[in-house]
């Protein structure tokens, strides 16, 4: 009996040692975030004003860093779109399209001070709509823009 509960015990501590955590420690110490006016290089005047408001939704709504200024913020993220594009998805059997598929290209830093803890300067990002003639670019625009600034939070965040 006494050697079966030092074999549980060993079971026990053993598990307990072998535990793992998902605690991001990635942004160990960052509390606060300041992120830059979006640059948009493309001719959608409005997907940089779009962006730079779903990111700051988007970064205040997860929680995990609170807005502010350039000057007091533990961290920065600055964001360069590139090109902004919008073609035909798919076509069905008569040659009608299907789906739009719209593609934004930018590139971005997030930055510890001096550090840069993640960059990349060819993000791409794709989203597929059903073909719909009355839905307007900028509504695909908008949609495209709220799902690339939760996309790129969760990039910068989990570092994938």
């Amino acid at each position: 009996m006494r050697l079966l509960k030092t074999f549980l015990f060993l079971i026990l501590a053993f598990l307990a040692a072998c535990t793992y955590t998902f605690r991001n420690t990635r942004l160990e110490g960052v509390r606060t975030l300041h992120i830059r006016p979006v640059e948009n290089k493309t001719i959608k005047y409005e997907l940089g004003d779009l962006l730079y408001r779903y990111l700051n939704d988007s970064f205040i709504n997860d929680g995990n860093l609170s807005p502010e200024s350039e000057g007091d913020a533990d961290s920065i993220l600055d964001v360069k779109v590139k090109e902004y594009r919008k073609e035909t998805g798919s076509i069905d059997s008569a040659g009608n399209p299907t789906s739009v598929k719209i593609t934004i290209r930018l590139g971005y830093t997030f930055s510890q001070g001096e550090k840069v803890v993640e960059s990349d300067d060819d993000y791409n990002y794709e989203a597929f709509y059903e073909y719909d003639i009355s839905v307007s670019d900028s509504v695909l625009v908008e949609r495209t823009a709220k799902a690339l600034a939760s996309d790129l939070r969760d990039t910068v965040m989990e570092g994938f």
